[in-house]
């Protein structure tokens, strides 16, 4: 019996792994993506709807319309695109969900791109998350851990209606660096 029961854990524990090792990918370097997307912007998901799905191999797909707040490189662009996810992921575990009222960082590769699926993969990102994220690891001395990236963290900087949704001033920055400093010296 003893013996039956680990290879249930086993066979429990071996599929959890399997589905996050699913969804296995590298994170995209937000300097390339800067580099390559012909528009980027920081937009708010503000209005949601579901469509249902045609078959019942999935629920179906939210779609969110966007508000911009900022444009960090090119023109606004004169159609918003869409932001979808998947309704209840069974089948993908690389979906995530939509967080309305979140600011977003968001690619537009192409002029006139319809549509944008957030996924765990990226590149899309949350605005305030991926701004601490740069920051803490721009700070010198600590690029050793993770990879900073100075261009989408200056344009990031200057997201001024972004930043202002977050309390993300220059004087928060100021802050944020001292005592980053502060913690530097007492390791």
């Amino acid at each position: 019996m003893h013996t039956l029961f680990k290879y249930f854990v086993f066979a429990w524990l071996l599929s959890m792994c399997g589905n996050v090792l699913a969804c296995t990918c590298s994170d995209a370097n937000p300097d390339y993506l800067l580099e390559q997307a012909h528009t980027v912007i920081v937009a708010v998901p503000i209005e949601a709807m579901v469509k249902e799905a045609p078959s019942e191999s999935y629920r179906g797909t939210v779609h969110a319309k966007l508000q911009v707040l900022d444009v960090l490189k090119g023109t606004m662009p004169e159609n918003l695109p869409l932001m979808l996810a998947a309704v209840e992921p069974q089948s993908s575990a690389c979906q995530i969900p939509i967080n309305l009222g979140a600011a977003y960082v968001v690619y537009l590769m192409e002029e006139g791109q319809s549509e944008v699926y957030v996924s765990v993969c990226g590149p899309h990102r949350e605005f305030r998350p991926m701004r601490l994220y740069l920051e803490g690891f721009c700070i010198a001395d600590r690029e050793q851990f993770g990879e900073c990236f100075p261009l989408m963290r200056d344009l990031l900087r200057n997201a001024g209606k972004a930043n202002a949704r977050y309390g993300l001033s220059e004087q928060w920055l100021i802050r944020y660096l001292k005592h980053e400093a502060k913690k530097k010296l007492t390791y």
